[in-house]
């Protein structure tokens, strides 16, 4: 009798396993269409044409004809917010690296909405950086730096710049990635040669020479200094 029993809790908990199992297919085939519809109803068909990388691209790199091109995707394989025309991508910055063959999305690129914060006279470059080569990532919008390129342990300082944007201040937060800096147009070709064989290095000048700074502070001392022994004879004098 006993056996029995145990046979039936068996065969009634084993039917009830297959239809959680086939209850948990039915509702993940039905996620899964639905994703299709939807990417069906977004690109407009069962393959659209996106922008993709040709080649891997790192983070404060700029999308342009050399990197990027267009080519069939499934529609249904297509991150959200793919990118659909190449010129919507040139010129824009990765902030995140882009494997090569993937499609461009919105989370990949920076765009910039407008040229009017890049001084006149000058050129935005974007270079790769993060917080060792960067003063720990504090840099902000308008910050005036030096760019040094480390070499065979040679540092060389190879332009000056302001700091127009970055991967942090565009997302509010992060580690940094990249920052794009206006600098001269002479030095654009000399700075993205040197981020090509690694992060360059961005500095904060100081406001004064430190010699000048402390011949400031030595003359404000010795002015102290005077000023005592003035008030000093004006007491004696006045006894």
């Amino acid at each position: 009798m006993r056996r029995n029993v145990r046979l039936i809790v068996s065969l009634a908990a084993g039917m009830a396993a297959a239809l959680l199992f086939a209850w948990y297919a039915q509702d993940v085939q039905s996620e899964v269409a639905s994703q299709q519809r939807a990417a069906l109803e977004r690109y407009g068909g069962e393959s659209v044409e996106v922008c993709v990388a040709t080649r891997t691209i790192d983070a404060g790199e700029t999308l342009d004809e050399r990197n990027v091109r267009m080519q069939e995707w499934a529609s249904t394989l297509l991150p959200s917010g793919a990118v659909l025309s190449e010129r919507e991508a040139i010129g824009q910055v990765a902030t995140s690296r882009i494997p090569k063959n993937a499609p461009v999305s919105s989370v990949h690129v920076q765009k910039h909405e407008s040229s009017s914060d890049i001084p006149k006279d000058a050129a935005a470059v974007a270079v790769a950086s993060d917080p060792a080569h960067a003063m720990g990532g504090a840099l902000e919008r308008g910050d005036a730096v030096e760019v040094y390129l480390t070499k065979d342990a040679v540092a060389s300082r190879i332009s000056r710049g302001r700091v127009l944007d970055s991967n942090v201040m565009s997302q509010g937060g992060g580690t940094l990635e990249w920052v794009t800096l206006a600098v001269d147009p002479q030095d654009v070709r000399e700075i993205l040669a040197a981020a090509s064989e690694g992060p360059v290095s961005l500095v904060k000048p100081a406001d004064k020479p430190v010699g000048d700074a402390t011949k400031e502070a030595a003359g404000e001392a010795a002015d102290s200094a005077a000023d005592a022994s003035r008030e000093e004879d004006t007491k004696e004098r006045a006894k």
